[in-house]
């Protein structure tokens, strides 16, 4: 059977889709942070909107994650556009 490409798509989409953080050591759980980081920085450059409640949760979980006090922070949305940016 020939594969399409949206079926290797979903291939690459899934790699990572079956790791469990139980099964992972300290250092890897720190490499996929640090990789989430990377792609985060990609995905939301400055001036890019966050465009929906679940996109901001997910940047700013990771962006705060390395912290280990409580932080402090403010979120100025533009209620026009309805976006969150990123600064």
């Amino acid at each position: 059977m020939k594969k399409t490409e949206s079926s290797v798509e979903a291939a690459v989409e899934d790699r990572l889709a079956g790791l469990k953080p139980s099964s992972l050591s300290d250092v890897e759980k720190q490499s996929v942070v640090t990789l989430a980081m990377k792609v985060l920085a990609i995905k939301h450059r400055a001036g890019r909107p966050l465009s929906n409640p679940e996109a901001t949760r997910n940047y700013l979980r990771l962006r705060l994650a390395d912290y280990r006090n409580e932080v402090f922070g403010s979120l100025f949305l533009d209620l026009c556009v309805a976006d969150v940016y990123v600064q």
